[in-house]
């Protein structure tokens, strides 16, 4: 047998190839932890318009419109529904009144306030 050079990896090797790694997986937490900011953002948001939808629904079966606003809180989330009357530019209304409503909902979200606005027009008897 010959002597020879000895088989395996030099510690420069070695350092190269944990540089490379810890690289490597800097990169994909990253990553990761951007999408998994990105899900909560997004569930907040589909959340929020739930709620608001909800809230648009509700005040639409309530009964008799009153100009005015109602506020409140849900989950973390702030609400407002607002009534309003509409005027289309000269449309008289013999048996229905339209009736504004717009319901916001906001929150703040990582330092920065966020909303979700939703907006309906609806009939009712006079």
């Amino acid at each position: 047998m010959s002597k020879g050079r000895q088989r395996g990896f030099s510690l420069l090797e070695v350092l190269v190839a944990f540089f490379i790694l810890a690289l490597s997986l800097g990169v994909l937490y990253q990553a990761f932890g951007k999408g998994l900011h990105s899900l909560t953002l997004s569930g907040r948001q589909t959340r929020a318009a739930i709620l608001a939808e909800s809230l648009l629904h509700w005040r639409a079966r309530l009964g008799p419109f009153q100009k005015g606003d109602v506020e409140g809180e849900r989950d973390g989330f702030h609400w407002r529904v607002e009534v309003a009357g509409y005027a289309a530019n000269g449309i008289h209304y013999h048996l229905f009144r339209p009736y504004r409503l717009r319901v916001t909902v906001w929150w703040e979200e990582s330092g920065r306030n966020r909303q979700t606005q939703l907006e309906t027009l609806q009939l009712a008897r006079l």
